[in-house]
């Protein structure tokens, strides 16, 4: 076995020498064969060498890229001239993008579809007229209205200069074309005419600028414009508007309004409001016997009026109207007064003769003298009859006699302080012959010093009188030891009131004619 395997491998040996050694026979031919092709070729080449011209290699490279270079130009421009001529034509059909014809987006639009959208918005259109009281609207067929653009569509594109349509790229286009009108002129104003604000009774005229004191200051008033129309300007405005093709117009802004006559800030204004102002600013004052009393501005200010000069005069019948109201006020007789009593409580009191009566007709004469002045001044008012006092609750004052009948009492304050009180005893109240002592107000008509009473079946002497209501007065009386309680139910006097000599000596001592005597029943007057 191990003969038969190494006689195989050597077998295999010997075969591969054969091989290779026939493979370098073969390699070595093929590189003679090529040897002489070269040799043949080199010849060949050296003969042609020979046959042409010499060719510097430079110059046909030189030449090679010229001739590519002319080709890719000739190329390149042949491109470029052949966009430009479809973008011209195609830029002169079409809205450049971001272009915008009177508020409407026509971006990328044929220029007739343009067209078309824009005299569909332009047919839309409407003049807006406001009036300071309404407005009116004019629209196509209105008046014969009808419209149409100022430019061509042409006319628009080719301001967007198609020929240099590579530079607009990302620019925006807005244009505002205005509209051409036409009109019937006579139909248009007939049109105007119908609206209600152009009817005259619809208008009002303008108010002129015052000067108004009604409130006691001075105030000017400017001059208001009303809604009457000068309809001529007003038909002027409205064609203008047509025919620059607005969206509205203002007549008030347009001047069509017809103003008023006298302005806030003229002379004639500016003058009588300084003369407002001074005559407002005088004191006009009335004096009762020391309360005072000031016309109110307010007041004053009616009493006079600006006349179509602007000069402020006097009006003799609002003086005549304030001196009756006055005396209206202040004539106090014959009314009743709250009074706080001595314990503090607020009753009515009724005076007949009490107070203060004012002559209206004098009054007014004197009033009209001294407004006529234009001058501060103090004056006592015309009287037919005169009150002691007079203040802001009444006119009885702070000084005055007190007799609370009900509790058989007599105060007598003098500004405002109690100085005397004291007992009394009033009127008879069970005699049948009705002595009762009367409640009122009254005035202290006089005193005397030692006099007699005389009745119907009597004489009495006393030492001091103060008389007050005819023949009922405020007296002594010696003949009494007791004052006050209920004498006056079973023993009273005659209705006068009956006190202490003592006493009466110090009331008679302060007593001044003319001063207010009250007197009252708790259950005859009213509470408040």
């Amino acid at each position: 076995m191990k003969n038969k395997k190494n006689k195989s491998q050597k077998e295999t040996s010997d075969k591969e020498k054969i091989d290779k050694e026939k493979e370098e026979i073969k390699d070595k031919s093929d590189a003679e064969k090529n040897q002489n092709t070269k040799k043949d070729g080199d010849e060949v080449a050296v003969t042609m060498e020979a046959a042409l011209p010499f060719v510097d290699p430079a110059v046909a490279i030189y030449k090679k890229k010229k001739k590519i270079a002319r080709a890719v130009t000739i190329s390149v421009v042949s491109a470029f001239v052949l966009i430009y001529i479809a973008g011209f034509f195609v830029s002169s059909m079409f809205f450049y993008d971001n272009t915008i014809i009177n508020g409407i987006d026509v971006s990328g639009k044929k220029l007739e579809d343009a067209e078309k959208i824009l005299k569909k918005e332009m047919n839309q259109y409407t003049l807006q007229i406001d009036f300071s009281n309404g407005t009116q609207t004019v629209k196509v067929g209105d008046g014969g209205l009808s419209l149409s653009l100022s430019e061509t569509i042409q006319d628009i594109k080719q301001r967007q200069k198609p020929y240099l349509w590579f530079v607009h790229f990302g620019k925006k286009y807005v244009y505002d074309i205005k509209y051409k009108a036409y009109y019937d002129e006579t139909k248009l104003n007939d049109l105007i005419m119908s609206y209600d604000q152009m009817q005259p009774q619809n208008m009002q005229k303008s108010t002129d600028a015052t000067v108004d004191i009604s409130s006691g200051t001075a105030v000017i008033v400017p001059d208001e414009t009303g809604t009457e129309l000068d309809t001529e300007r007003v038909y002027e405005v409205v064609r203008e508007a047509l025919d620059n093709g607005l969206g509205s117009v203002n007549i008030a802004e347009a001047g069509c309004y017809i103003e008023a006559e006298v302005k806030e800030d003229s002379e004639e204004i500016l003058n009588a409001y300084k003369e407002a102002e001074a005559f407002l600013s005088i004191d006009a004052v009335y004096n009762f016997k020391g309360y005072k009393v000031s016309i109110p501005k307010e007041e004053l200010a009616k009493m006079v009026y600006i006349d179509g000069k602007g000069e402020l005069k006097i009006s003799k019948d609002k003086v005549n109207a304030y001196a009756v109201k006055f005396a209206e006020q202040y004539t106090t007789s014959n009314t009743e007064r709250k009074f706080r009593t001595h314990d503090g409580q607020t009753i009515g009191i009724y005076g007949q003769y009490y107070g203060w009566v004012i002559d209206a007709e004098k009054e007014a004469e004197e009033l009209y003298e001294l407004i006529c002045k234009k001058k501060s001044f103090i004056k006592e008012p015309a009287c037919e009859r005169t009150g002691y006092a007079m203040c802001d609750m009444n006119d009885i004052g702070d000084t005055y006699i007190e007799i609370d009948l009900t509790n058989q009492h007599l105060y007598y304050y003098v500004g405002g302080k109690l100085v005397l009180d004291n007992d009394i005893v009033s009127g008879w109240l069970n005699n049948p012959n009705n002595y009762k002592t009367p409640g009122g107000l009254f005035a202290m008509d006089n005193k005397a010093y030692k006099v007699i009473l005389r009745g119907e079946n009597y004489a009495t002497p006393v030492t001091y009188w103060m008389g007050f209501n005819g023949g009922i007065g405020i007296h002594d009386a010696t003949w009494r030891s007791e004052f006050g309680g209920s004498i006056y139910v079973n023993n009273g006097s005659h209705g006068c009131i009956n006190l202490p000599i003592s006493f009466a000596a110090q009331v008679y001592e302060i007593a001044d004619p003319g001063m207010p005597v009250l007197c009252y029943w708790l259950d005859e007057v009213p509470h408040y």
